[in-house]
């Protein structure tokens, strides 16, 4: 019978292994071992960027707040933008330029009697209408102007610049001659012309989507896909051409890399963050365009409101009753101020040489 080992069982590791050139592992190098273990993607990547920059986020969701306010108010505010206050199928003429959170004395005594009536949240104007779900219409009708701005320059820009930064040589000269031009033209200038040509054209009192939306709104559209696209359509042609100077491009040339995959793989990862900026970007820009076009009587028709739109028949009586121009005024600095936040922190995360 063979004897037993008189080693202790907790000593035979240390018999092999010297234990002293051994330490445990800090939590920063536990972590740096599961992120390194996990598959991940230059998308998740960025977004994990992003969520750690704080003011990004605070943008972000300051824009959400803002999305479901006017989405809900579309739902929960019983007044209707254009509509005239009554009590009982009467006119409220004692609702003019009431203060906000308050009544008229016809809703007073219409309370007083048992009825349950929603308070004016942001007061009422000149003319007896609920001034809350005025600037809710008016913010709808600006984000939606700087969306389709910003769908437009992304769309013809990106395009148009990858073609003329891609193909190089007399394709790019031509090419970046035409953006001169159309960079030159006035788009004050051709928003008024277009809107008087458009009036004759369409009536104010037809039916069609045009004279509803306003011949002023339609020409504003026109020149944001003439005009506005040319700035984009420059930075993704220069960073292209830079991109196409790399050494791991002309690597890929020379092992043969397809153009789909050497387009997909380096081009649009190297170019996506000028894109994501110049299309954030150009949210606020457009909303600014339009709400300072809506200021000077260039904007949406009447009775649609906007936020510059508001802005501007509040001038006149802004001394007597100021919250009329500072409602529509912090709407437009806090989504400019949000858009131009979110834009910077987009441009960090989608860096690749923050990678």
């Amino acid at each position: 019978m063979m004897e037993e080992n008189n080693y202790p069982k907790k000593n035979l590791l240390s018999v092999q292994v010297d234990l002293s050139k051994f330490r445990k592992l800090t939590s920063q190098e536990k972590r740096n071992i599961e992120t390194e273990s996990e598959h991940s993607t230059y998308f998740k990547d960025a977004m994990k960027r992003f969520r750690k920059n704080p003011m990004g986020m605070t943008a972000f969701i300051i824009l959400i707040f803002v999305l479901l306010l006017i989405t809900v108010s579309a739902f929960a505010c019983p007044y209707k933008y254009d509509e005239i206050l009554t009590i009982n199928g009467v006119r409220d003429i004692t609702a003019k330029n009431l203060m906000p959170f308050t009544y008229s004395e016809r809703e007073l005594a219409a309370i007083a009697d048992g009825a349950h009536i929603f308070p004016h949240l942001f007061g009422t104007d000149e003319l007896c209408r609920d001034y809350f779900s005025r600037v809710m219409q008016g913010t709808r009708i600006s984000l939606f102007v700087g969306l389709f701005a910003s769908i437009i320059v992304l769309f013809i820009g990106s395009i148009y610049g990858s073609i003329s930064g891609l193909a190089g040589g007399k394709v790019d000269m031509i090419m970046m001659r035409v953006v001169d031009i159309i960079y030159s033209l006035p788009d004050m200038l051709i928003v008024i012309l277009l809107s008087i040509i458009l009036g004759s054209v369409f009536p104010r009192n037809g039916s069609g989507i045009i004279a509803k939306m306003g011949t002023n709104m339609f020409s504003l559209f026109i020149v944001f896909a003439l005009l506005y696209w040319v700035s984009m359509a420059r930075l993704v042609r220069g960073q292209i051409l830079s991109i196409r100077e790399q050494d791991y491009i002309k690597a890929a040339n020379m092992i043969r890399t397809p153009t789909s995959r050497l387009i997909g793989k380096y081009i649009i990862p190297n170019c996506i963050s000028v894109i994501l900026i110049s299309a954030t970007m150009q949210i606020p820009a457009a909303i600014f365009t339009e709400s300072y076009l809506s200021f000077v009587g260039l904007g949406v028709q009447v009775p649609m409101p906007s936020l510059g739109a508001l802005a501007n028949s509040a001038r006149s009586s802004m001394q007597l009753y100021p919250y009329k121009l500072i409602f529509p005024a912090l709407m437009i600095g806090l989504i400019v101020f949000s858009f131009n936040l979110l834009g910077d922190a987009l441009r960090d995360a989608f860096d690749p040489r923050k990678k």
